[in-house]
């Protein structure tokens, strides 16, 4: 309840927003108050540990803790819908899972979360995802991914969903566990029955090329473009610059850029973007659209338990602002909805998992 009655804070009177992008589709459009979300969505087995292992070294267990110290929902995309429709926003689910103990857990768990479960393809030849997290006594984690199900999710795959956008305002998807081809299809059909369209970018480009396997270089470039939003977490950015600077997808051996506003803007130029919105851990978070450039310093908790879901849970406030309101396009927008988000993932690494208590 806190979060929502936070919430009521933040809405702008819109009446007096230029007309954007977002701003300027139909009527029928904007009554629209759904939010789908097509993408990860796994069980997360998550353990405590006395710290996190390095490369060829050994670890351990939190002593006293039970081995695994819980079970969740997760992954990137149920969290955020997760936390958005913790904040009030209508919102669905676009997913294949398996008739598992893992999908009926995920199942469950939606029902309970107010999260649609209408739109979910559920068969016995899918197997539903599962993750590994690592937690240490800081809150830090590290985190081992099965795609399951959502490895599937090609283009041909995506079809299936294609008639539900009809009913929604906004549509989300990510770049961490769907092939590309389908965040591509999702996105472009999104963009067609004018829909606001959302792209959280969760692993570097070498990873999604390389090691996930999702797609091509050209591929990603296709998918960013197709979003009005993009998210990037603060480890990508500089491998996401140099895809569009030096046309390649290697590692940047240089290491990361420090993350500034010009670096924001830069990244939002090149993807001509509505709005870039940079996380960066305990750092500021960094806000980028076409006339302004700003930094909204994160919300100092007591205690961090663990921070699984933190950049998941920070697009939920971007979801909640721009549902509630439309595309920020002052500097005070970007205030008041970088704000938010930061509010709401405070709130969720104060919790054991990347989704809301229920």
């Amino acid at each position: 309840m806190y979060l929502l009655t936070l919430c009521t804070k933040f809405v702008r009177n819109s009446t007096t927003a230029p007309n954007i992008r977002f701003l300027s589709i139909s009527r029928s459009h904007r009554e629209r108050t759904l939010c789908l979300g097509l993408g990860s969505n796994v069980v997360d087995y998550i353990y405590s540990v006395e710290s996190l292992p390095k490369e060829g070294m050994k670890g351990y267990f939190t002593r006293g803790i039970s081995i695994p110290q819980a079970k969740k929902a997760g992954g990137v995309v149920l969290n955020h819908l997760a936390w958005s429709a913790h904040l009030g926003v209508p919102c669905g689910l676009l997913a294949l899972q398996g008739n598992d103990e893992e999908g009926k857990f995920l199942r469950d768990f939606l029902k309970k979360a107010n999260v649609q479960t209408d739109f979910i393809h559920v068969s016995d030849q899918y197997n539903t995802g599962f993750s590994h997290i690592m937690v240490e006594p800081s809150g830090e984690r590290s985190i081992i991914m099965n795609l399951g199900s959502t490895g599937e999710m090609e283009e041909s795959s995506v079809d299936r969903f294609i008639p539900f956008l009809k009913n929604a305002r906004i549509v989300t998807c990510e770049i961490s566990q769907v092939p590309l081809s389908g965040v591509i299809r999702i996105l472009s059909a999104a963009k067609s029955n004018g829909c606001l369209t959302i792209l959280d970018v969760d692993v570097s480009p070498s990873v999604a090329v390389y090691e996930a396997k999702l797609g091509t270089k050209e591929e990603i470039l296709t998918a960013i473009s197709l979003a009005d939003v993009v998210k990037p977490a603060g480890h990508v950015v500089g491998e996401l610059i140099n895809l569009y600077t030096q046309d390649t997808v290697f590692p940047d051996t240089q290491g990361q850029p420090e993350l500034s506003t010009s670096i924001s803007k830069q990244l939002r130029e090149l993807t001509q973007s509505n709005l870039v919105a940079i996380t960066n851990a305990a750092q500021p978070c960094i806000l980028s659209t076409q006339e302004f450039d700003i930094e909204v310093p994160t919300v100092k908790v007591e205690r961090i338990i663990d921070t699984t879901g933190a950049g998941d849970s920070f697009l939920a406030g971007l979801i909640k602002w721009i549902s509630d309101n439309s595309l920020p396009t002052t500097k005070t927008d970007l205030t008041s909805i970088g704000t938010l988000a930061n509010q709401v993932a405070s709130e969720c690494v104060q919790t054991l998992g990347g989704v809301p208590d229920l």
